[in-house]
């Protein structure tokens, strides 16, 4: 009898797998993407193909499962996959921009987002997407565009006001910047970077106190924020305030051991208060983490003199 049950248990186990359907495990696989269990639900997506190779969303989820694994090249592929498929699949679009935005590849990306954006001109995500990519090229101006676009859809967006106020900030426009990060601040008061950015766009056009105000803000958000404490003891060296300059660049680079400009600017510090040696130092560690500035204040300022350790 215990044979005939175990046969039976077999028997039933074995019709019910052989009944799954391509989507059946289409589903399974995206509920395990969804929980991150990417290597599950990869097993699970190759199966969905092996049933039936010509339904693009297995192809998109299973790009999702490889991305997730760090296999980049394999969810190109699969992404290109679904799009030969179905060339109007926007999410597949979306999805290689996003994939070939983290190899480095910014005018593929760009190209995947124009293409989602004219599938979906209705939404903001592919608009601001698009504008982080050419912020990665330096196309500021570019960039400023997009992130207007995204936000005339989504006016409550928070991280596109941020984002266009750094474009404008790296392309000059220091007022338009200070707008932005202020709307950013407006949105969301918990963001420590906003008061960061707007702090150091104060400090550009000479508000010292008020660029001060915004960045010891940002570090009572924030006591981590390595940017914060880097920008305030910028300001203070524009002031000549260099002591506690010295003070802010060495929380900066206890926070961020790897910040060259940190090492650049606490040596100028300390040599403005004739500290001679030790500025030296801090521009040979500049140098050895690529700051030509450095190598140049080096060769002018320090010629003989022993590299402290």
């Amino acid at each position: 009898m215990k044979n005939i049950i175990g046969l039976l248990t077999f028997l039933l186990t074995g019709s019910f797998c052989f009944g799954q359907s391509a989507n059946d495990y289409m589903k399974i696989g995206l509920e395990k993407c969804k929980n991150r269990e990417y290597s599950s639900a990869l097993v699970m997506l190759d199966k969905a193909v092996e049933l039936d190779p010509n339904i693009a969303e297995i192809y998109n989820y299973r790009g999702i499962a490889k991305q997730g694994l760090k296999d980049f090249q394999g969810a190109i592929l699969d992404y290109s996959k679904a799009i030969e498929i179905n060339a109007d699949y926007a999410k597949a679009y979306f999805n290689r921009g996003n994939t070939k935005s983290e190899l480095g590849d910014n005018v593929g990306a760009i190209a995947d987002y124009t293409k989602y954006i004219e599938i979906t001109p209705g939404l903001d995500i592919g608009y601001y997407y698009r504008g982080l990519s050419k912020i990665s090229l330096a196309d500021f101006e570019g960039a400023i565009l997009d992130f207007s676009l995204s936000i005339s859809i989504n006016p409550e967006c928070a991280q596109c006001y941020f984002d266009r106020g750094y474009a404008k900030y790296q392309d000059g426009n220091l007022e338009g910047s200070i707008m932005d990060f202020s709307k950013t601040i407006e949105l969301d008061s918990t963001s420590s970077d906003s008061y960061a950015f707007r702090g150091i766009s104060k400090s550009k056009i000479s508000d010292y106190e008020g660029a001060t105000s915004d960045l010891s803000k940002a570090i009572e958000i924030n006591p981590q924020n390595d940017r914060a404490y880097f920008f305030r003891g910028l300001t203070q060296n524009l002031q000549e305030d260099f002591q506690d300059a010295v003070e802010d660049f060495n929380r900066a680079i206890i926070i961020n051991p790897l910040n060259a400009e940190a090492f650049f600017n606490r040596g100028i510090a300390k040599y403005r208060l004739g500290f001679v040696e030790e500025g030296c130092s801090d521009w040979v560690k500049a140098s050895d983490l690529g700051s030509t500035e450095a190598s140049g204040n080096i060769e002018q300022f320090c010629e003989g003199l022993q590299r402290i350790p």
